[in-house]
């Protein structure tokens, strides 16, 4: 079987200043946002930023 990655997730202190690296310095749009988790669609992955805290 061949192995892919579909999501893969980043937990961040502080993910309002993550999004606006990514959307500002690297030019990348959100597909699902809130205050707690940004979501960007990648060549053929979903990469997550969600806040730490709430990770579990």
């Amino acid at each position: 079987m061949e192995q892919r990655i579909s999501v893969l997730t980043i937990g961040a202190e502080d993910v309002n200043a993550m999004k606006c690296f990514y959307g500002q310095v690297l030019g990348w749009t959100a597909v699902v946002e809130n205050k707690d988790i940004v979501f960007y669609k990648l060549n053929g992955f979903l990469l997550s930023i969600c806040n730490k805290k709430n990770a579990g």
